[in-house]
């Protein structure tokens, strides 16, 4: 199970992180606490879904996790590339005991991106599905 942990400074509304080792990437916007430093952590668990959260169902890609430390508003737009040879068209994050699907989903070749809101980040099981 991989994992990674960065840290950046929240200016202009925004901050990016990219960590290469899990192949997850993105960047916060719409954050009023310009000054303040995040920590990102970000994992991988693989085919396996996260404990506490149910399957997504066959169409399950590889299940993930994000958790932004450090701020409590703005969006984060999510990049994930699964180590799968299946393409992924969903991205879904756990919240109140549901899937809940992303917004603005957009896929780029094996890398699918999508917009959840920073304070669902903290900790937060995320799916790609076909």
């Amino acid at each position: 199970m991989a994992s990674e942990t960065s840290t950046a400074q929240v200016a202009g509304g925004g901050a990016s992180f990219d960590h290469r080792t899990t192949r997850i990437s993105g960047k916060v916007r719409n954050s009023y606490q310009n000054g303040k430093m995040i920590t990102v952590t970000t994992q991988v668990f693989g085919a396996a879904n996260p404990a506490g959260t149910h399957p997504m169902g066959p169409d399950a890609i590889g299940y993930f996790d994000i958790k932004i430390v450090g701020i409590d508003d703005g969006i984060a737009w999510a990049c994930i590339t699964p180590d799968s040879p299946k393409q992924g068209r969903k991205m879904r994050y756990w919240k109140g005991g549901n899937w809940v699907d992303a917004q603005n989903v957009t896929v780029k070749g094996m890398t699918v991106c999508g917009d959840i809101p920073v304070p669902d980040l903290a900790g937060t099981a995320i799916v790609i599905g076909t």
